[in-house]
């Protein structure tokens, strides 16, 4: 009303909003995350999630290496939450009982199209998995196993055995890696790979994401963080 009285018109009334907005947004902090589970493929689809959250900095850690490390718990106490698989949720409050307030865990599961893909699957196939760790190769083949596909019909490759891809893909009839990932990164491999999907070969991206539910939880916790930094100001 003030603006309108000194005679502003409704679009510079509308600019002057926006910019004052900006402004606003640009005094807020972004929020510090950490991300800790026991595998770096999990930790990276975690920060893919994350990427489409605004004023969220990602940390990643693996859990092995921070339950170890004698300054873990003051690595910890500076972002403003932590996030941790189910899985390991019970050993980091254990190790940083400190951390509870701030600790929340998550539940990971594979999403819709990667199971149906999974389930296509068949045990006659010749099913391989490229992955960076073992660990996320036993997610895979847990998963495999409620389709009847055994862990002997598996083939892994482990990224640092990548210069063999050529000769891995020739004797497989479909490939798994984690979401995010591809197989064509290296030059050099692309005719082979061309040759693996020219004849029916199959390559499945295994996204194995933060169900709903956890995300929703996350998100709001993240959104009263705002709100209380925004109160701050």
């Amino acid at each position: 009303d003030e603006l309108a009285r000194l005679k502003f018109s409704a679009h510079d009334i509308r600019i002057f909003f926006d910019i004052r907005l900006l402004g606003r947004e640009d005094e807020l902090q972004n929020l510090n995350v950490a991300a800790v589970d026991c595998n770096p493929e999990t930790l990276s689809i975690i920060e893919r999630q994350f990427q489409i959250i605004p004023r969220v900095n990602m940390a990643k850690f693996l859990v092995d290496n921070l339950l170890e490390d004698p300054d873990g718990n003051e690595r910890l106490q500076s972002f403003d939450l932590v996030l941790t698989t189910t899985t390991h949720y019970q050993e980091v409050l254990e190790r940083f009982p400190g951390l509870k307030p701030k600790l929340v865990q998550v539940a990971m599961a594979p999403t819709r199209n990667s199971i149906i893909a999974l389930a296509r699957l068949v045990p006659s196939q010749k099913i391989g998995v490229v992955c960076e760790s073992r660990r996320f190769l036993n997610i895979v083949l847990d998963h495999l196993k409620a389709f009847e596909v055994p862990a002997s019909s598996v083939s892994p490759l482990f990224w640092s055995e990548l210069d063999r891809l050529d000769k891995y893909i020739a004797g497989l009839d479909a490939v798994i890696v984690p979401a995010g990932y591809s197989l064509q990164r290296n030059r050099e491999h692309l005719a082979a790979i061309q040759d693996f999907t020219e004849r029916g070969g199959v390559i499945i991206p295994f996204d194995y994401q933060i169900e709903r539910g956890s995300l929703l939880n996350v998100e709001e916790r993240l959104r009263t963080l705002l709100d209380e930094g925004s109160r701050g100001l």
